[in-house]
């Protein structure tokens, strides 16, 4: 499933010793989260989609009644832009990209999204709804400005301001900070802190996670670890022992590292940390290189979950030994061959325990599934992203199996 028209948008002009990059502000992922509130099965879904064309990219949000066949968005809600988009309590939320606003939908008998409130963050200086977002519960939800370094805490049910908090460890000189996989757990945010400078074609050689608590509205400890460049979101063990992998910014280090003509042991290595519950900073003795887990392969994107507190996530793993001839993993061009499927990763056993995902097509860098129900429900491009197939991988045997194909990029679907 070759993705032809990248939903990156990104350019990379290498020579022997340089790299330069040019990215939009959207990058890879729209921010989408975990929404698994147990439900009767007359419940309806709200099903999203990313459509890209030469003008730009549009947010799509329809209400379907059940998972299967071929949807199109011929009556779904379109929002201009790589725009945000939230589930809570029944509740659709679009965060607009054009305005520092978030806009709240009810769902009508119809199954229409009827605007139902408005909340802007203007007067605190904000330009547009940045990445990081997370729904915490019903009346608590955190975004993150990244320009300013600045977090604020509304409350979902009245559409109103309840406090900010200020992260200055968030700015790094000569990088720009990416927060995009902002998540909560136990009543706590984590704020993963990506650092990268495009023009140069730099990945910071480091993993910071930022820990916020919204109801004190402060920062509980910042981690902070150079072993492993540019991890992602916390996944959380049983016994609270949170997990996260470097990715190295979707292999974007590597790839600099690469075509700069670093040699193999020059590259950096992508890897886990551990920290237990209520430490302040990772494991100093336990860290364990991707490749070990994966026979000798690299990742391209972070860890995700199917379901909470299970210490089981899934990554897409890279496979080299499929890019076409006369393609290398020293520019973007490769984002969009078909080297990478998912993995799935055991993180409570150590070292971790790694395995490919059965059924599960290989494809490009795309956009990032999200969970629904214990699945992980991921989307692959067809037709250049015209279309996606999305599937339904169940971590308990490991195999995915197709849900329903859809135009655009597959970009969330949530119960409601």
């Amino acid at each position: 499933m070759r993705i032809d028209h990248l939903a990156l948008a990104c350019v990379l002009t290498t020579g022997a010793a340089t790299a330069l990059v040019a990215c939009t502000d959207g990058d890879t992922d729209t921010d989408v989260h975990v929404h698994t509130d147990d439900t009767d099965s007359t419940a309806r879904y709200a099903l999203s989609s990313i459509v890209i064309t030469d003008s730009g990219r549009t947010l799509y949000v329809q209400v379907v009644d059940a998972l299967g066949g071929s949807f199109d968005n011929a009556t779904a809600l379109e929002v201009a832009g790589n725009a945000i988009l939230e589930v809570q309590d029944g509740f659709v939320y679009t965060g607009l990209v054009e305005e520092p606003t978030w806009v709240r939908y009810a769902v009508g008998a119809d199954g229409a999204l009827v605007e139902d409130g408005r909340i802007s963050f203007a007067a605190y200086g904000w330009e547009a709804i940045d990445y990081g977002n997370v729904m915490v519960d019903s009346d608590t939800a955190v975004s993150i400005n990244t320009a300013l370094a600045q977090a604020i805490i509304w409350d979902p049910s009245a559409m109103t301001i309840t406090g900010t908090v200020d992260l200055p460890q968030l700015p790094v000189e000569g990088f720009s900070a990416e927060v995009w996989t902002t998540t909560a757990h136990d009543g706590l945010v984590y704020i993963p802190g990506r650092h990268a400078n495009w023009t140069q074609g730099q990945i910071l050689h480091q993993t910071m996670m930022t820990v916020l608590d919204p109801d004190q509205a402060e920062i509980v400890a910042v981690l902070s670890d150079e072993r492993c460049p540019n991890a992602g979101r916390m996944i959380f063990a049983p016994d609270g022992t949170g997990y996260v992998m470097s990715d190295g910014r979707n292999y974007s280090i590597q790839m600099f590292a690469r075509a700069r003509g670093a040699s193999a042991d020059e590259v950096p290595r992508n890897c886990f940390l551990r920290v237990s519950p209520g430490a302040s900073s990772f494991d100093a003795d336990w860290s364990v290189d991707v490749v070990d887990v994966t026979d000798g392969r690299e990742v391209l994107t972070e860890l995700l979950a199917a379901e909470p507190d299970t210490g089981v996530a899934f990554a897409k793993v890279f496979y080299e030994d499929r890019l076409p001839e006369g393609i290398e993993p020293t520019s973007f061009d490769f984002w969009g061959e078909d080297i990478g499927a998912y993995w799935r990763f055991d993180l409570t056993q150590d070292p971790p325990v790694g395995e490919k995902v059965d059924g599960v097509p290989f494809s490009g860098i795309g956009f990032t599934p999200n969970a629904l129900d214990g699945k992980l429900i991921i989307g692959e491009s067809i037709d250049g992203g015209a279309r996606s197939q999305v599937l339904s991988v169940d971590p308990e045997t490991n195999a995915a199996t197709e849900l329903f194909t859809m135009d655009g990029y597959f970009n969330g679907v949530f119960r409601l």
